[in-house]
């Protein structure tokens, strides 16, 4: 009776041994997931800012562009006005 007893001591403490390095296994798997659902949360947000920034900067060269081609057409028509005198 006593090895049964001392075998199933040892049985129990080797299986709380596997219990406790997969708990451990699995609060790193979980600590990782987490960094990575952080990553993904920042990455979305810069590539939200970086779109709405390339949206702006494309908003802003069609501005200027337009500005350009009215400066553009108004130059020549002023010369055109002056060639026909």
């Amino acid at each position: 009776m006593g090895y049964e007893l001392f075998a199933f001591a040892i049985v129990v403490a080797l299986m709380s041994i596997y219990v406790y390095n997969n708990e451990r296994r699995m609060g790193e798997m979980f600590y990782k997931l987490d960094q990575t659902a952080q990553l993904q949360q920042v990455l979305h947000f810069v590539d939200t800012k970086f779109a709405e920034i390339e949206k702006k900067t494309e908003t802003k060269l069609q501005e200027a562009d337009n500005r350009h081609k009215l400066t553009t057409d108004h130059l020549q028509k002023k010369i055109d006005d002056i060639t026909k005198l």
